[in-house]
This record gives C-alpha cells, sequence and structure tokens, in this order.
C-alpha cells in the first residue's frame, strides 16, 4: 500500500515502466494494513513471448527496511546533526 511518505516520482517510474514493457526495480517506501511504514526493493519484469508482446508480469519484492537508511532520514542525534549522514537521491 502506498502512503503520505510514498514518493509520486517512483510511483510514476513504476507506471513508466509498465507502459513501455521494460523491468522496473527500485526501492519503495510503502505502509503495512496497519499503517507502518517500511521499504522495500521492487523488481517487475514483463514475461513476453516470441514476438514480444507481453503475456504477463513478475513482480517480487523484499522487505529492506533493516538494510536501508530511508527511515533515520529524519532521526537526529543529541547534537542535533542527523543520525544518518547518507542520503539517497534515488535508484
Amino acid at each position: 500500500m502506498q502512503g503520505a511518505d510514498t514518493d509520486p516520482n517512483d510511483v510514476a517510474k513504476i507506471r513508466e515502466s509498465l507502459a513501455a514493457g521494460t523491468t522496473y526495480c527500485g526501492r519503495l517506501l510503502n505502509y503495512k494494513k496497519d499503517g507502518t511504514p517500511f521499504w522495500n526493493l521492487l523488481t517487475i519484469a514483463p514475461i513476453k513471448d516470441e514476438n514480444g508482446k507481453i503475456l504477463k508480469l513478475i513482480g517480487m519484492q523484499v522487505e529492506v527496511s533493516k538494510h536501508t537508511e530511508g527511515t533515520k532520514e529524519k532521526m537526529l542525534r543529541p547534537n542535533g546533526l542527523p543520525k544518518s549522514l547518507i542520503r539517497y537521491d534515488g535508484m
């Protein structure tokens, strides 16, 4: 599920890949049913026939919250500096 902090640019990239029939792979902020945010690595790939016609799509997602700085970006240390000095501009 998408929510308030899901980046609309990321969602647009997914839509563009689907429309173009290309593979998408990227990190996306989603939300669980209870509203808890989590980062997931999402891959969507088309399965095509011998003529290039898309028959189906295959999608895979892996929760990567424990492996990303995304949830720490807004956290501050006691001295006021960010907990994470790494910033992601996108993939």
